[in-house]
């Protein structure tokens, strides 16, 4: 390459397109990579924070307030050291606070088929009350989409024409899945095109 902002952005091994585009096309692929994932990441954000919360309050329903704070049995051994990293990186050590630190990959394990009758079938399915007549692998199967879609933009990739990761209309109808009220929410971010739109 031999523009300052191709040579700065673009790895020449990592080029999948056609190598011959003038710079300027280079930067229109890379600026719209970027605007795509402008639109993604709030809906992602709200869809994380509202699995977490959904999903400990359901728990902690369940099994006890203290679910969070102790090394529940319901829990199998890589969860129970992710948990434990959380307790000790919480300074004030108060379940929100621990449950605030347990990483997007911790919630996707616990949806996970290890856990069907032991987390799934007692507890976790009331975290989804709108999403009538999902299983827990389908509800697996778009929890993982969206946590691949969340590393693939924190890591830089390209994600536009990747057809296995969620749109941003299907990032929306996922999260109105969750809470209807969030259409409020959904229409006031600019630049993504709200449902009642479509």
């Amino acid at each position: 390459m031999s523009c300052g902002i191709c040579d700065s952005l673009l790895l020449p091994n990592a080029v999948t397109s056609d190598t011959s585009l003038p710079h300027e096309r280079w930067h229109d692929l890379y600026l719209e990579e970027i605007l795509d994932a402008r639109a993604k990441w709030p809906l992602i954000n709200l869809i994380e924070v509202a699995l977490r919360n959904r999903m400990s309050q359901q728990l902690e329903n369940r099994f006890g307030g203290d679910f969070f704070l102790r090394e529940p049995r319901q829990l199998m051994s890589a969860e129970i050291s992710r948990l434990r990293d959380a307790q000790k990186n919480s300074s004030l050590r108060t379940k929100y606070e621990v449950i605030r630190k347990l990483p997007m990959g911790f919630w996707l394990q616990l949806l996970s088929k290890k856990y069907e009758s032991i987390l799934w079938a007692p507890a976790l399915w009331r975290s989804f009350p709108t999403w009538d007549g999902k299983n827990r692998k389908s509800v697996h199967e778009e929890v993982t989409a969206v946590w691949k879609l969340r590393n693939q933009i924190a890591h830089h990739e390209s994600t536009r024409h990747n057809i296995s990761l969620p749109s941003a209309l299907e990032l929306q109808q996922l999260l109105l899945g969750l809470e209807p009220d969030f259409e409020s929410m959904i229409d006031s971010l600019h630049p993504v095109e709200s449902l009642h739109e479509q």
